[in-house]
């Protein structure tokens, strides 16, 4: 790759044109204002952990006895969907890629970066090993308009002709989804596609998300990749992160879509229908999770949603630190999901149906309150594990719970 000045005038021209054609950044709330998280989005990770560590403490009072069966039944909640995922995973079929380039759908990748400079290198690695003709496919990575370390980071290497520069105007909330309705404003395409940074997608991805849209109905709005962790890192934190995709993405996902239960979409990995993605009101600006606010939003407009063969594969948070800012941000992000969609209930039951609106309710509680919930289990066992013991051993409830969390242990074989 060889090195070029990063021409700073363009970045100046790039505001002048966003002052005289302003995009609306965040279409949700013009458009669908009862399903913007403009209210929640002031809801904060601290507050969440700190609510739900109190509310744990205040049910553990009674009875430890008690508590420990009620944690392990809760905890165990989406175990029966990696049953239902397991038996699904058994009737997958092979697709038959699209070979002739003529027939390939046009698409638009959006890479939204932030503080990133450093990624630029594996970004153009990425670009240029994906297996997709330049005529067809349309790449765009978006830099916040005050990231300068990232944006001349990205000038300093020599992209291929199909790939160019987002800046995305200053405003608020600086977050990835109002990056990401800038990408879809700027896109002529009619597919989307989104990845983080870190991302390495299968060089074959493109010709099967196209392969797969051509051959399917309209209401096929969203194709997701499985996410895979690799297994470079040896840290214990690595192969439990690990471990939780392959739940995620092997069993939960294909649970959810067999149930046509609201499935929430992660943050890469996914290409989607442009018109419908304008139609729903795009991403919310406000949602820090607003991969999963989007999926659930598909199901309720009446779309759906189906996954890929072709992995995304990411690697897993460093440190302890980065691993807990990321869990206390999803936990904040289901919460506010929640809270959105449950704010009209009785027209999420009508778009959804009972068992629709049942799944999509346990299955984010059980997302908010699981990790604390675990936490609490792990010391009432070590604390008072005369009566947990029983409990598994000799009740019908224990026997199911049991029956029920054991379907992680295909998660931890695979």
């Amino acid at each position: 790759m060889k090195n070029q000045d990063p021409p700073q005038a363009g970045f100046e021209d790039s505001s002048a044109t966003w002052q005289q054609n302003p995009v609306d950044l965040n279409p949700l709330q013009r458009s669908h204002p009862r399903l913007s998280n403009a209210r929640f989005h002031k809801w904060n990770a601290g507050a969440v952990i700190c609510s739900l560590i109190l509310l744990t403490i205040t049910l553990m009072a009674p009875s430890m006895a008690l508590i420990s069966l009620g944690l392990f039944v809760f905890c165990s909640l989406q175990g029966l969907f990696y049953w239902v995922g397991l038996i699904m995973s058994l009737r997958r079929h092979s697709v038959e890629i699209e070979a002739d380039d003529d027939a390939l759908l046009p698409m638009t990748l959006l890479f939204p970066v932030h503080d990133e400079a450093n990624m630029m290198p594996q970004m153009a690695e990425v670009i240029s090993s994906l297996d997709y003709p330049a005529g067809k496919c349309d790449i765009i990575v978006l830099i916040e308009q005050n990231d300068i370390a990232t944006q001349i980071a990205f000038y300093q290497l020599a992209w291929p002709s199909h790939v160019r520069l987002g800046v995305v105007p200053e405003g608020l909330p600086q977050t990835k989804p109002r990056a990401c309705n800038y990408g879809l404003a700027l896109a002529n395409s009619s597919i989307i596609g989104i990845f983080d940074a870190e991302d390495r997608p299968d060089p074959q991805i493109l010709r099967e998300v196209s392969a797969r849209f051509s051959a399917s109905p309209k209401n096929l709005a969203c194709l997701q990749a499985p996410l895979i962790i690799t297994h470079h890192n040896t840290a214990p934190l690595a192969y439990l992160f690990a471990v939780e995709y392959a739940m995620q993405f092997t069993f939960l996902l294909p649970a959810w879509l067999s149930c046509r239960a609201p499935t929430p979409l992660s943050g890469a990995g996914n290409f989607l229908r442009a018109d419908v993605l304008r139609k729903v009101g795009a991403w919310d600006p406000f949602n820090v999770t607003e991969d999963a606010d989007l999926g659930i939003r598909l199901t309720r407009f009446g779309y759906t949603i189906e996954t890929l063969q072709s992995p995304v594969y990411e690697t897993a948070p460093a440190n302890f630190r980065d691993w807990f800012f990321q869990r206390t941000r999803w936990s904040t992000g289901y919460l506010q999901t929640l809270l959105v969609h449950l704010r009209d209930p009785i027209d999420f039951f009508w778009q959804v149906g009972i068992l629709s609106m049942l799944l999509f309710f346990i299955s984010f509680i059980a997302r908010i309150f699981t990790p604390v919930a675990h936490i609490a289990l792990l010391i009432i066992v070590f604390a008072d594990i005369n009566h947990l013991v029983p409990y598994l051993a000799s009740t019908w409830l224990g026997w199911f719970s049991f029956f029920i969390y054991s379907g992680r242990f295909f998660a931890f074989c695979d």
